[in-house]
């Protein structure tokens, strides 16, 4: 994608030859993100912010995972930890759980009471940013239903009309590419449900998602289903993805080293169908945006700064 204007030359006539002039970014930094990642918005159209960073993994919505019986996410039920889910209660506030030895003062915690107590009076003992709760007890997938026994993951991105405990009332990190973005991103007008555009640099593989949940001030992640996506090869086009994960350790072998994220601010459609309808709507907003032309052009300022 182009943008072409004419060069004319005079002498006895005029002669004009097409001239191609490569796109511009029209972005400029924002904000600085943590970890010193700088947030570029564009200056003018549609509004979109850019940045380039790693991918980590983000497995909040996916049916599997968290489950009580295996809150370290290591026995091959849990894609991850309780401890990415929760915060411990403690009697002068909140604690979280994602050191090291947080993360092992939380699991002693839930340990430390028989199972049916401590899910009945999940909201007694933890605050719970990533696992459903109602009326003080944490929601867990009843028998016969798909993923029984596992907790509800939620996502920030919600589906109306669907109760608390419904997994469907969130989407699915198994299923849907997405991302979460950082709290400061959505202060500045991005919103659950804008579309968005991920592109792993180790390969050139690239996918359309939304935006679906959000991560503090942590930027760089991405739904089980996106990353998956960006890790198979672009030149084998009929190549697998990598399997979805059984554990915590098979989550962050799908983490990506470094990424291009566009996110195209304002776009939100409805509630997401299919991967193909998310896929269509999101490449349109994009070519509006302007496409790969200007992706690139951005990239390659950013890489420049």
């Amino acid at each position: 994608m182009w943008t072409r204007v004419a060069l004319c030359l005079g002498f006895l006539g005029l002669v004009c030859v097409p001239q191609a002039i490569s796109a511009e970014c029209g972005m400029s930094a924002n904000f600085t993100a943590a970890g010193n990642v700088q947030v570029w918005k564009s200056r003018s159209g549609p509004p979109a912010f850019y940045f380039r960073t790693n991918s980590d993994v983000n497995t909040d919505g996916s049916g599997h995972s968290y489950h009580p019986d295996d809150i370290a996410g290591n026995n091959g039920l849990a894609q991850n930890t309780i401890c990415n889910g929760v915060s411990r209660k403690t009697s002068g506030g909140e604690a979280d759980c994602l050191s090291r030895s947080d993360c092992q003062a939380c699991l002693d915690l839930f340990r430390s009471k028989p199972k049916a107590e401590m899910l009945t009076r999940f909201t007694r003992f933890f605050s719970s940013f990533a696992i459903a709760t109602k009326e003080g007890a944490a929601c867990v997938v009843p028998e016969g239903k798909p993923n029984a026994g596992y907790f509800v993951s939620t996502t920030a991105y919600l589906q109306g009309g669907k109760a608390v405990c419904d997994p469907e009332r969130y989407l699915d990190a198994m299923v849907f590419p997405a991302i979460a973005v950082p709290k400061k991103l959505v202060s500045n007008g991005v919103k659950l449900g804008d579309f968005v555009l991920v592109r792993n640099r180790q390969n050139g593989r690239s996918s359309f998602g939304v935006v679906y949940d959000t991560s503090g001030s942590r930027i760089g992640e991405s739904s089980i289903a996106m990353n998956r996506l960006l890790l198979c090869d672009r030149d084998r086009p009929g190549c697998e993805p990598p399997p979805p994960p059984k554990s915590y350790q098979e989550a962050t072998r799908l983490v990506l080293g470094d990424a291009d994220y566009l996110v195209l601010a304002g776009t939100v459609g409805d509630w997401p169908q299919s991967t193909e309808a998310v896929t269509a709507a999101a490449r349109a907003a994009f070519e509006s945006w302007g496409g790969e032309a200007r992706l690139k052009a951005c990239a390659a300022e950013y890489a420049g700064q």
